[in-house]
């Protein structure tokens, strides 16, 4: 039996799900959907929670590994059905609760390890009735200084009434792999082009957007719960998911970097962290009562 701590402000709830991946399990306010709930029974797979936390990176690595001050760094694939290793191991291991009270939570992971990275991450869930803030920290633990990124996966309930808003000045196309192949400018008015709130595509959608202003609305009918998004200035990459047009859920991902950044030229939103360093990020969630 998996353990979920509950916090209750008002008529607002947060479940965490602490032993699977230090996860949001649900988010609810007035018995609104802000997250799309976990169903509380499979345990196996991390992407049936509400929000999964991603480090010591986001989505994927390809190659095998990346290099690094001339020496390459294996990385084993961590899902049965990815080729490449996909968002880190913070999501699949069990986060310890370090605090608890009324209106927060402080969940530890001291033994992360995948590949070359060994790190201790925290994340601080400070819960109001209108708002979540999630304050991140993660401390490289290892030897050696490497490229480390990180980043917030939640899944929002969709339906014919969702609408998403966000700014963004660049968006990477993907090839056959999920993997990036061209980066291209946003235009206005461009099936790329989301300053103005508009549908989800009715087909699949799965695209990094570079630039992000920090800011993103989704707006919801009468089902769910409408919410602003922001985030921390080191979370200027989104990651948009969303299968089709009949799909209960789509993703919007504040993330460090591109994916496939450590294959990239430059390593774009890397952060290079030498041992005993330390960074910083944070996402809020914002809705009316």
């Amino acid at each position: 039996m998996v353990e979920v701590v509950n916090i209750v402000v008002g008529k607002t709830q947060l479940s965490l799900a602490p032993e699977l991946g230090g996860a949001i399990a649900g988010l609810a306010c007035q018995n609104k959907a802000i997250l799309r709930p976990w169903n509380g029974v499979d345990c196996k797979d991390p992407f049936t929670l509400a929000s999964n936390i991603l480090v010591p990176f986001s989505n994927r690595i390809s190659g095998g590994g990346f290099v690094w001050d001339e020496v390459f760094y294996e990385i084993e694939p961590n899902l049965n059905d990815e080729a490449c290793p996909i968002h880190g191991d913070g999501f699949q291991r069990s986060w310890e609760v370090k605090q608890k009270t009324l209106d927060s939570v402080t969940l530890q992971l001291n033994n992360g390890h995948i590949g070359p990275f060994i790190y201790r991450a925290e994340q601080l869930f400070r819960l109001q009735e209108d708002s979540l803030k999630i304050n991140f920290k993660l401390i490289n633990l290892g030897s050696e200084a490497l490229p480390f990124g990180f980043g917030f996966h939640p899944w929002f309930p969709r339906n014919k009434q969702t609408k998403l808003q966000f700014e963004a000045s660049h968006v990477w196309l993907e090839d056959e792999q999920y993997l990036p192949k061209e980066l291209i400018k946003v235009s206005n008015g461009s099936h790329w082009d989301y300053s103005s709130a508009k549908m989800l595509p009715a087909q699949w959608l799965n695209n990094a957007w570079l630039g992000w202003q920090g800011e993103a609305k989704i707006t919801q009918g009468s089902a769910f719960k409408s919410v602003t998004i922001s985030a921390s200035s080191n979370l200027n990459c989104a990651i948009v998911h969303s299968v089709d047009e009949n799909s209960d859920f789509f993703c919007f991902e504040p993330v460090s970097h591109a994916v496939d950044a450590h294959n990239l030229p430059n390593l774009p939103g890397l952060k290079i962290l030498k041992p005993g360093q330390s960074i910083n990020a944070d996402i809020k969630f914002l809705w009316e009562l």
